[in-house]
C-alpha cells in the first residue's frame, strides 16, 4: 500500500511540474493591429507565457488601434465602446480609445471594442483578442451551476493563497466541475438570434451553436447587461446598435467566445403621426381637420411642422377620433382610407367619427361633404401613419382568385411583419418591403363617364408613376375594388367621391382623385389633372382637364404660376394640353371654369446626381471573415434642399423643402457587384433598399467591389473600392520539457500553443537544430539529443491553406555528471576522510555543491573532510549544480570499520538459457573478512553448498523458482538474498517477472539492508 501511495506521489508532482513550466499573463492575438494592451508598468506582452504581464487586480491600460481607414475615421469622429470579456463594458464615448480596467481573477478574457460613425458600425467579432490575465495554467477552477443562482450575475471567490477559483453562476440543470488551468479554444462559436427587425421595446432570443458539452455560459448583450441562460431572451429598451457576445467553457477546461458579427441594431420606433397634405386648416382656415388618440392625445394638430414621427401617438388596435369644422355643404363624410367610410350626416347632427386601424400602414384620409358647396377628397387628403409603420416589413400576396372586392392581413407584431392578401389582375408578389412615409405622389385617376344614371357604368382608370404592387379603388359608396381599371355602378343616386391608393415597387404611396360622380340626376365638377407631378426642368407637363359635357362650352382659365396662364375652351372632355418649366420651383396649377375652381401642384426641380458612398470594411479581410458592404451613406444631394414656391403671378412666396422621402431626393436602390482580379463577377446584390449587406469570400486575392444607386428621377452614380481577401498566418508557439534537459534524457516539445486566426493547423515541421527533421500532423512531438551543446529548435506551422510562420528557440542540452572518491580506502573511526569532487558539465561550470554523509551531517564544500564516529555502512550523496541550474546527484556507500563484526552481504545475477541457468554470486562481499562457501537452493527441491560464486543449474521444467543464496563468511557469520527467476523450455528468454513479485523483491532488499544497519548499529 505505501509502495502505491509512493507512486501516485510522483505521479502527482510530474504533473505539477508540466503546468508549472508555463505561465502566462500574456495576449493571444486573434485581430492583430486593433488594439495595444498595457499593464501598469507600460509593458505590452504579446504571447510570451514566460512573462505573467497581467495580474490580478493591476491597472490595464487598452488602447484602441485602426487596422483599415473605416476604423480610422470611427476612432477619429465615431464612438467607441469597449466590452472586457467579464461583466464589465463601456458605454459607447467619443473618448473611449483609451480606457482602463482591473480584473479580480485569473481568467482567459476575450477583451473587444466597436465603434460607430455615419450609420457603420465596426463589430466586435473584427476586434476582439484574448487576455490571459494572471497564472491561469496553475489556477484551480471550480464551476458550480445551479437554477437557484443569479441568472444576470455571477459570484466569484478567488482565494490567492492556495489558487482557487470558485464560480457560482445559474444553470438549468446542476453543473459542478473541478479543472486545473483552463485553455484557450479558437473553434469558431455561431451567435443567432430570433428576428431581423429590431426595434426598441422588442424581445430577442438568442442562442448558439458549437459541438461541445458546454458547462459554462456567459451572455453579454451588448447594452450592459448580461445572462447566464443556455438561450436567453432579451428586451432592448433603447435605440443603438449593439453587439452580442457568449462566453463558454465546455467539460475540457476549454473557454470559446463567440460574436453576432453584422451585431444588432434596434431602431427608434417610426409612426403614429398625421402627414398633413391640405391640412389641418384648408383654404386658410375655412375649415378644419383634428385627429385624437383614445387617451385625447394629438400629434401635433397644427402642422407637419410640429408633428413627431417618432411619436407614436396613434397605433393600431386604437380607437382613433376624428373631428372636423367650418366646411360647406348640408352633408358630410369621413373616408378612412382602409376601404372604410362613414354614411353622409346631415352637418348639425355630425359628431366626432372614431375608426381603428388593425395593422401599422399609411392610409390616406378625407372628409367630404356637398349641398349648398362641397368640399371634394382633393380639397381635405392628408395622411395617417398608423403604428410603426418605419420599422414594419411588408409581404404583397396578390391573387387572380381572389375576391377584388376585399382584403384579407396576418400582423406578426413581434416580427413586425404585415401579410397582405388581395386580388390583382397581374399578380406579382412582392415581400420584405418598406412603405416610404411621410410623401406620397400625386397621380392622374380617371372616370368615364363622370355623370351617369343608378346602375349605369363607370369605368375607372389611373396612371401610376412607378409599377404598382397593390392597388385599391374606393368609390364613395362604401365599397373597394382591386382591379387594375374597375368598372363600376352606383345603386343610388347622390354625388360620390373615388379614389384609387397604390402601393408601388419602391413603397411609395401614389394616389389619385378622379372627378367628383354624379349619379341619378347630380352633378359632377370638372377636375384638372398633371403629369408628372414631379419632373426636371425644360420636360413637357401633360394637363388633363376632365369635366361633365355642360362645361365643355365655358371658358377656362389655367394659371401656371411661372407668369404665364392660358384661357382654353375644350368642347370636349377629357383635354390634354402641356406646358414646360424652364425654373425650379413648386407651382400650384389653377383651373378656373365659372365657379369652380380646382388645382394641382407640380414639383420643377434641377435634379442633382445622387452621390454614391460605399464602405468595405475590414479590409484586407480574413478569408472566412464576413465583409460588409455599407452603402447606407450614399444619398441625393436634393434631400432638404430648398426650391422656390411661386404665387399667381410667378413671384416667389416661400421656400418650399424638398423631403427626404420624395422621389426628388430619394435613393430608390442599389446595386453591388464584386468583381475579382480576372474581371470576373463573384458576387451581385440588387435592393430597393439603402442597407449594409455582407459576404463571406472563400479565396484570397485582390476584389474590386463597384456600387451603383439610382434616385427617383432615375439618375445614377458609381463608386469602386478595391478590397483584399488574405489569409493571415499562424502563430507559431512551442514549450518543451524538461526546461533543463540533459544528454539522451527525453525531450517533449509542446506546439499546443500554437493557432490560426482563422483555420487550423495541419502541419508541424521540427528543426531540432542536430540534424534531425520531423513532419507530423500532431502538436507534441518528443527529441533525444546524444551530445550536449545549444541547439536552435525551429518549429514551423502551416495553415490549412499552406500558410506558415516560425519561431526559434535555443535549447540547451547538458551533460553534467556528479561524481567523487576519497581517500583512504580503509577507513576506520575518527579517521579523516577526504572526499574529492570529479564531477563535470557542459555546458556550464558546477557552481555548487551539496555532501550527505550518511551520518546526519552534510558540507557545501567542494572537496570537503569528514569523521564518522561510529562504524557501519554509510551512503554518502553528493549533489551538483552547474551555472544554469542543472542538477545532477550520485550516491556511493563507505564502509566504517568499527569494534563489532560484521555479516557478509549475499548478492547474485543469472543467465537463462532454456532450463539452463548459470548463477553468479561474484558481487557478494564481507566487509571485515571473506566468504568461504555459498549455500544454494534453487527452488524446485535441489540444494548445493560450493566455495565456488558461479555455479550451473538444469531445471527439468519451465516454471517461476524462488531462489536462495546464503553466503558464510570465516567467522560463521552469514547472509541471505531471495531472487524470482522464470524459465522456460525451447527459448533462451526469460519469462516476466509480474509486478506483485517484484515489489516484493524490492521490499525484501530493504528489510534486508535495514537489518544489517540495525546489526552495525
Amino acid at each position: 500500500m505505501k509502495v502505491n501511495r509512493l507512486l501516485i506521489f510522483i505521479a502527482f508532482l510530474l504533473f505539477l511540474g508540466l503546468n508549472v513550466s508555463m505561465s502566462n499573463g500574456y495576449i493571444i492575438l486573434i485581430h492583430n493591429g486593433t488594439m495595444n494592451i498595457t499593464n501598469s508598468s507600460g509593458y505590452t506582452n504579446n504571447y510570451n507565457k514566460n512573462i505573467i504581464a497581467y495580474k490580478v487586480n493591476d491597472t490595464i491600460t487598452f488602447t484602441a488601434l485602426a487596422p483599415d481607414s473605416v476604423t480610422e475615421d470611427i476612432l477619429n469622429n465615431g464612438l467607441v465602446k469597449w466590452d472586457f470579456g467579464d461583466l464589465t463594458e463601456t458605454d459607447y464615448n467619443n473618448s473611449n480609445n483609451i480606457v482602463t480596467h482591473k480584473y479580480s481573477f485569473p481568467f482567459p478574457y476575450p477583451v473587444a471594442w466597436c465603434g460607430y460613425l455615419n450609420n457603420t458600425g465596426y463589430s466586435k467579432a473584427l476586434t476582439y483578442n484574448w487576455l490571459v490575465v494572471g497564472d491561469v495554467r496553475n489556477t484551480k477552477y471550480i464551476f458550480n451551476g445551479s437554477s437557484s443562482n443569479s441568472k444576470q450575475q455571477w459570484n466569484v471567490i478567488y482565494n490567492s493563497s492556495n489558487n482557487t477559483v470558485i464560480i457560482k453562476y445559474y444553470s438549468e440543470t446542476p453543473k459542478n466541475y473541478e479543472f486545473y488551468g483552463l485553455s484557450v479554444d479558437l473553434t469558431p462559436v455561431t451567435v443567432n438570434v430570433s428576428r431581423d427587425e429590431i426595434v426598441a421595446g422588442d424581445s430577442v432570443k438568442f442562442n448558439y451553436s458549437i459541438s461541445r458539452n458546454i458547462i459554462f455560459i456567459m451572455w453579454s448583450f451588448g447594452d450592459g447587461t448580461f445572462s447566464f441562460e443556455k438561450s436567453p431572451t432579451h428586451t432592448y429598451t433603447k435605440p443603438g446598435i449593439y453587439y452580442p457576445r457568449v462566453l463558454l467553457v465546455d467539460d475540457y477546461r476549454r473557454v470559446l467566445v463567440g460574436y453576432l458579427d453584422e451585431g444588432i441594431k434596434v431602431n427608434k420606433p417610426r409612426g403614429g403621426y398625421i402627414y398633413w397634405v391640405m391640412g389641418p386648416s384648408h383654404y386658410n382656415g375655412e375649415a378644419y381637420t383634428y385627429v385624437y388618440n383614445s387617451s385625447g392625445d394629438d400629434n401635433d394638430n397644427r402642422g407637419n411642422a410640429y408633428t413627431d414621427p417618432y411619436k407614436l401617438t396613434y397605433k393600431e388596435n386604437d380607437t382613433i377620433r376624428f373631428e372636423m369644422s367650418g366646411a360647406w355643404g348640408y352633408y358630410w363624410k369621413w373616408d378612412f382610407g382602409d376601404g372604410t367610410e362613414t354614411d353622409y350626416t346631415y352637418k348639425y347632427l355630425f359628431t366626432p367619427s372614431y375608426h381603428v386601424y388593425k395593422f401599422p400602414f399609411m392610409w390616406p384620409f378625407f372628409w367630404m361633404s356637398y349641398g349648398a358647396g362641397s368640399w371634394w377628397k382633393s380639397d381635405t387628403l392628408n395622411f395617417i401613419v398608423v403604428g410603426d409603420v418605419g420599422n414594419t416589413r411588408y409581404n404583397f400576396y396578390p391573387s387572380s382568385t381572389y375576391n377584388p372586392s376585399t382584403y384579407s392581413y396576418t400582423y406578426n407584431t413581434s416580427a413586425h411583419i404585415v401579410n397582405l392578401y388581395y386580388y390583382s389582375d397581374n399578380p406579382t408578389p412582392k415581400q420584405n418591403m418598406k412603405i416610404k412615409d411621410g410623401y406620397y405622389i400625386d397621380i392622374t385617376a380617371t372616370a368615364n363617364p363622370v355623370e351617369v344614371g343608378v346602375n349605369q357604368n363607370v369605368q375607372f382608370h389611373c396612371n401610376p408613376v412607378f409599377k404598382p404592387i397593390f392597388i385599391m379603388w374606393s368609390f364613395g359608396d362604401g365599397t373597394i375594388s382591386f382591379k387594375t381599371s374597375p368598372t363600376h355602378r352606383y345603386s343610388k343616386s347622390g354625388i360620390y367621391y373615388p379614389h384609387v391608393f397604390i402601393v408601388d415597387e419602391y413603397g411609395n404611396i401614389e394616389v389619385g382623385i378622379p372627378p367628383p360622380i354624379g349619379v341619378g340626376g347630380y352633378s359632377s365638377y370638372p377636375q384638372i389633372y398633371v403629369s408628372p407631378t414631379i419632373a426636371p426642368t425644360n420636360y413637357p407637363i401633360n394637363i388633363t382637364i376632365v369635366e361633365p359635357a355642360y362645361y365643355t362650352r365655358f371658358w377656362h382659365v389655367v394659371y401656371f404660376r411661372d407668369g404665364n396662364y392660358q384661357w382654353i375652351l375644350p368642347h370636349y372632355s377629357p383635354y390634354t394640353f402641356t406646358h414646360t418649366y424652364t425654373s425650379e420651383g413648386v407651382y400650384h396649377i389653377d383651373m378656373k371654369v365659372r365657379s369652380v375652381e380646382n388645382g394641382k401642384t407640380v414639383y420643377i426641380i434641377d435634379d442633382r446626381d445622387p452621390i454614391a458612398r460605399l464602405y468595405v470594411y475590414p479590409n484586407p479581410a480574413s478569408y472566412n471573415t464576413t465583409v460588409f458592404f455599407n452603402s447606407i451613406n450614399s444619398y441625393d444631394p436634393d434631400a432638404n434642399r430648398n426650391i422656390p414656391e411661386y404665387d399667381y403671378n410667378g413671384n416667389k412666396i416661400s421656400e418650399y423643402t424638398i423631403p427626404p422621402n420624395s422621389p426628388m431626393a430619394k435613393i430608390y436602390g442599389f446595386n453591388l457587384t464584386v468583381y475579382n482580379s480576372s474581371g470576373n463577377v463573384v458576387w451581385n446584390y440588387t435592393s430597393n433598399e439603402l442597407k449594409i449587406v455582407s459576404h463571406k469570400f472563400n479565396e484570397t486575392g485582390n476584389y474590386t467591389a463597384v456600387l451603383t444607386v439610382w434616385d427617383g428621377m432615375g439618375k445614377t452614380d458609381s463608386v469602386s473600392v478595391k478590397f483584399s481577401i488574405i489569409n493571415k498566418p499562424p502563430v507559431s508557439e512551442f514549450t518543451y520539457y524538461p526546461n533543463l534537459p540533459k544528454v539522451n534524457q527525453t525531450i517533449t516539445f509542446d506546439a499546443s500553443l500554437s493557432y490560426d486566426p482563422e483555420g487550423k493547423i495541419v502541419k508541424y515541421v521540427w528543426n531540432f537544430g542536430d540534424g534531425n527533421i520531423n513532419e507530423t500532423n500532431s502538436s507534441k512531438i518528443t527529441h533525444i539529443y546524444t551530445n550536449p551543446g545549444t541547439y536552435n529548435v525551429t518549429l514551423t506551422v502551416y495553415d490549412n491553406l499552406n500558410s506558415s510562420s516560425s519561431i526559434t528557440k535555443p535549447v540547451n542540452v547538458f551533460y553534467i555528471k556528479a561524481n567523487f572518491t576519497w581517500i583512504p580506502n580503509i577507513i576506520h573511526i575518527n579517521q579523516t576522510i577526504y572526499f574529492i569532487d570529479n564531477s563535470t558539465s557542459t555546458p556550464g561550470n558546477i557552481v555548487k555543491w551539496y555532501w550527505d554523509f550518511g551520518d546526519g551531517t552534510t558540507s557545501n564544500k567542494q572537496n570537503p573532510i569528514h569523521k564518522y564516529i561510529k562504524g557501519g555502512i554509510y551512503e554518502v550523496t553528493l549533489t551538483v549544480t552547474n551555472s544554469y541550474g542543472v542538477k545532477d546527484t550520485i550516491s556511493k556507500r563507505i564502509f566504517v570499520i568499527g569494534n563489532g563484526h560484521y555479516p557478509p552481504v549475499a548478492r547474485f545475477t543469472f543467465t537463462v538459457n532454456g532450463l539452463n541457468v548459470t548463477f553468479d554470486a561474484s558481487s557478494s562481499y564481507d566487509i571485515d573478512g571473506v566468504i568461504v562457501k555459498y549455500i544454494w537452493d534453487f527452488g524446485d527441491g535441489d540444494t548445493n553448498t560450493t566455495t565456488n560464486p558461479i555455479i550451473t543449474h538444469i531445471y527439468n521444467k519451465s516454471g517461476v523458482y524462488t531462489v536462495k543464496l546464503t553466503v558464510v563468511d570465516d567467522e560463521n557469520l552469514n547472509g541471505s538474498t531471495v531472487r524470482i527467476i522464470s524459465v522456460n523450455k525451447g527459448t533462451g528468454k526469460s519469462i516476466p517477472i509480474p509486478l506483485p513479485i517484484e515489489i516484493i523483491i524490492f521490499i525484501t532488499t530493504l528489510l534486508s539492508i535495514n537489518y544489517i544497519m540495525r546489526r552495525l548499529k
